[in-house]
């Protein structure tokens, strides 16, 4: 991917944080290891959501939205151009090949040490199978196993069970949950309780604040709360091995 797409990606996910869509396209299959050449970025959101996309967005805007009827797209649309580089965001309302629930499919993808919001390739090649893009099909089936099981992996785990505006839980949640149970149990054993929780809740903090760091995400609002809810779940682990000891 080339250093304007990326310097323009860079714009949006910072511009946009807060806001519900993903990435969809050449930009999201590229970001989750699939061997394309982006030239443009292409965003699915909902007709609410690109409204408010306009408005943080105008000063790059070139086109007017328009609704969009042809070829079963029945979408809003409206183009921008960042760096150079061609944004099209597509406000989805009842697209044939894309279901009105898609932003609900949402994972992160950690590229270059930013979290992207991405549509999963699952889906995407669903999507290219429905309209016909035959060659970009072959090239997802075509990809390293390896690659392909931890990328199938990561989304995996990465799918949302709940997301809510204040509220994320998907399969990580879980791994927190019983990091608190193991944790809990260790400490319990050798230290009294009003010890024991705020060594756990320290480990957690000190956990999800390293891997923030790293990440380069600090400055994400959505993303630091997911992280608010991994400790809280992790400690809720903690209580209950607590109650049971």
């Amino acid at each position: 991917m080339n250093e304007k797409i990326e310097k323009a990606l860079k714009i949006i996910i910072k511009k946009l944080d807060g806001l519900n869509y993903v990435l969809i396209g050449s930009v999201n299959l590229y970001i989750q290891g699939i061997n394309v050449k982006p030239r443009d970025i292409d965003i699915l959101t909902n007709s609410d959501e690109i409204n408010k996309i306009i408005k943080i967005l105008k000063e790059y805007q070139t086109k007017e939205m328009y609704f969009d009827k042809s070829e079963g797209r029945n979408s809003y649309r409206v183009f921008f151009k960042i760096n150079e580089i061609e944004i099209e965001v597509l406000g989805n309302v009842n697209n044939i090949c894309r279901s009105k629930d898609s932003l609900d499919k949402k994972i992160f993808i950690n590229y270059k040490g930013i979290e992207i919001p991405c549509m999963p390739f699952e889906d995407e090649l669903e999507v290219y199978r429905k309209i016909g893009g035959e060659d970009k099909v072959r090239l997802i089936k075509d990809m390293n196993k390896e690659l392909l099981f931890s990328n199938k992996l990561q989304r995996w785990m990465g799918r949302p069970i709940c997301h809510k505006k204040y509220f994320y839980l998907d399969k990580w949640s879980f791994v927190h949950f019983v990091s608190g149970l193991i944790l809990g149990f260790i400490f319990s054993c050798y230290f009294p309780i009003n010890y024991a929780w705020l060594i756990v809740l320290g480990i957690l903090i000190v956990y999800e604040l390293f891997e923030t760091a790293i990440s380069g995400h600090l400055y994400r609002k959505e993303l630091m709360i997911n992280k608010v809810w991994d400790i809280l779940i992790g400690m809720v682990g903690f209580f209950i091995i607590w109650l049971l000891l």
